[in-house]
Order: C-alpha cells, then sequence, then structure tokens
C-alpha cells in the first residue's frame, strides 16, 4: 500500500496505471508544514467573524452528503439524524456554538435549516468557510467519515466518528 496525502497524487498514479487497490489517500498537503500553516489562523479574529464568544465551545459537524435527497449516495440519512441530535441537545445552550459544514458538493442545505427553525436555535450557523479555519476555533469536531476528520487531527483537536449500525 501506498498512504498519500490527498486525492491529487492518488489520480495521478491511477492514470498512469498503478493499481488504484493499492492507494489509499488520506489528509491534505497543506499540511506538510504543520507548524507554519497553524500559525496562519487567528484564533481570536475567526471567533469574531462568527460572533463567538471566548468562553463558549465549538461543535465543528463536517456532512458527508449523506441525507435523503442524495439518492445517488444510498439511501441514508446519517447527516440529517446528527445534525437533528445536535441541536436538539446543543440548540440554545449559550456555552455552545454549533458550525455545521456541509460537504462542497453538498447544494441542498434545506435540511439543516429546518431542523434550526423548527428548534428556533440561536446559536447553529451553517458555513461552506476554509475548512481549516472551522477546524482552528473548534472544541470538537463531528462527522460520519470525511478527510476533515484527519485534519482536525493534525490540528490536535478531538474527533467524534459517528457510527450507524448496519441494521435499524
Amino acid at each position: 500500500y501506498l498512504l498519500l496525502y490527498g486525492n491529487s497524487a492518488k489520480n495521478i498514479l491511477i492514470a498512469n496505471g498503478y493499481p488504484e487497490d493499492n492507494l489509499i489517500a488520506f489528509g491534505n498537503s497543506s499540511l506538510f508544514n504543520l507548524n507554519k500553516f497553524k500559525s496562519k489562523f487567528d484564533l481570536q479574529k475567526s471567533l469574531n467573524k462568527f460572533s463567538i464568544h471566548n468562553d463558549e465551545h465549538v461543535i465543528l459537524f463536517t456532512t458527508g452528503k449523506l441525507q435523503r435527497a442524495y439518492p445517488e449516495v444510498g439511501k441514508f440519512d446519517y447527516d440529517e439524524k446528527i445534525a437533528e441530535e445536535l441541536i436538539e441537545k446543543f440548540g440554545n445552550n449559550e456555552n455552545y456554538r454549533i458550525i455545521i459544514k456541509p460537504h462542497p458538493t453538498e447544494e441542498n442545505i434545506q435540511i439543516y435549516e429546518e431542523l434550526i427553525k423548527k428548534n428556533s436555535s440561536k446559536n447553529v450557523i451553517i458555513s461552506q468557510d476554509n475548512i481549516f479555519e472551522l477546524i482552528s476555533l473548534s472544541s470538537v469536531v463531528i462527522s460520519v467519515f470525511s478527510t476533515t476528520m484527519y485534519d482536525a487531527l493534525c490540528f490536535e483537536k478531538p474527533v467524534i466518528q459517528v457510527k450507524f449500525s448496519e441494521n435499524e
């Protein structure tokens, strides 16, 4: 097996005949100089940008485009379930701020907007901002599966991977 940072190198190798089954892509090549890269992020500036107080815990939920609106990825509603649980448990709790970061190809964010509205949540943000900025200000990152989990670990952030049973 060959471990690669990101899909770019993987795609080049596949195009040149390297067996795809032997390639494992993870992380992001911009993290090679991690300390220098991390120093680009100003925590206080990011907190101010999102109107987050210093004493709030930031829960970053990165989706995987696993909602019923995308039948091409299966009949999954994992992202919907996680968002609903987070909003019900932490919505309107002044100690927490929830940031939902939709997958870059996820255009339908209506389900998240409806959950926020249903719960009258004032502390939930849906953001397509820079993932590294969002990770840098987060207290924890939650996802079903996303390369953002690896990125968060590089930033030394706690990560929770939610697994759903194959059976109901």
